[in-house]
């Protein structure tokens, strides 16, 4: 089926996905009879196609991946456990602040307050919120200050710690963390396509549309059901290039673009 012996699956999202991850790539392994292997929590670079075969991937640097370097393909997305989701593979970035922050209830609230976020090529962390304040004929001079951390992970412990007023976080990072009782959601922007699962096109075309099929009826057997409530997924579901075309849209009006992975190393979320 494959000229390939094995398959390399890795984590570009946040580190909380990773032991899903793994139990994934143990279950491919199984049904495929290919050795299957997974590493958590990756630096991206531009070359991610050319090192991995299978990839968890915001879909901010897929869609600049994709147009540029031409050698992903996304195989599914993920429908969340959330009550805001029903059809589509969608999820949110949630504005997060300190639940003794009594003030912060909407965008208008932010001004003069101090941001974090992960860094500049994340859809939730950053492009959706320059999204919210160009809706608004503002930029990120509206905050008093701005600060990059290099992960969710850290921002939210730079609310926690009081260093910062607020950041917007992936809703799936934040559904995966049992540890947040502190924290308080303010509002939510979005929704916007969820990140995809994406393979190399190193792979065989046929190999590349049975993972389709694999990934997709996964929750329709015990084994994948147990994959799922480890990812905190109902299911996934197949989606193409353009379901992505309004984070283009987005990353185009906010100069996102190829030149951004060369402003430091950062993983994805």
């Amino acid at each position: 089926m494959n000229q390939k012996i094995s398959l390399h699956f890795a984590n570009f999202l946040d580190p909380a996905l990773n032991p899903g991850g793994q139990k994934l790539a143990s279950l491919l392994n199984e049904i495929l009879s290919l050795p299957v292997t997974f590493s958590g929590s990756q630096v991206i670079d531009h070359r991610l196609a050319d090192h991995y075969d299978l990839a968890f991937l915001c879909g901010l640097p897929y869609s600049v991946l994709h147009d540029t370097e031409q050698n992903l393909q996304p195989l599914c997305a993920p429908l969340y456990e959330d009550e805001r989701i029903t059809q589509l593979p969608v999820y949110f970035a949630d504005v997060m602040v300190h639940r003794d922050n009594t003030s912060l209830y909407g965008i208008d609230d932010l001004q003069n307050t101090h941001c974090v976020f992960n860094h500049r090529v994340s859809l939730s962390g950053y492009l959706a919120l320059a999204a919210a304040l160009h809706d608004r004929q503002l930029d990120f001079s509206f905050f008093s200050s701005c600060t990059a951390t290099g992960s969710h992970a850290q921002s939210l412990e730079h609310i926690q710690d009081k260093q910062a007023d607020f950041a917007a976080i992936d809703s799936h990072v934040l559904a995966l963390r049992e540890d947040l009782d502190w924290a308080r959601r303010a509002f939510s922007l979005g929704p916007y396509p969820a990140p995809p699962l994406v393979a190399s096109t190193r792979i065989a075309s046929d190999l590349r549309q049975s993972l389709v099929s694999i990934l997709t009826s996964l929750h329709l057997h015990s084994d994948g059901k147990d994959v799922l409530t480890a990812l905190k997924i109902s299911r996934f579901v197949a989606v193409d290039n353009a379901y992505y075309d309004s984070i283009r849209t987005l990353s185009q009006r906010h100069s996102l673009g190829y030149e951004c992975f060369h402003e430091q190393n950062y993983t994805h979320s």
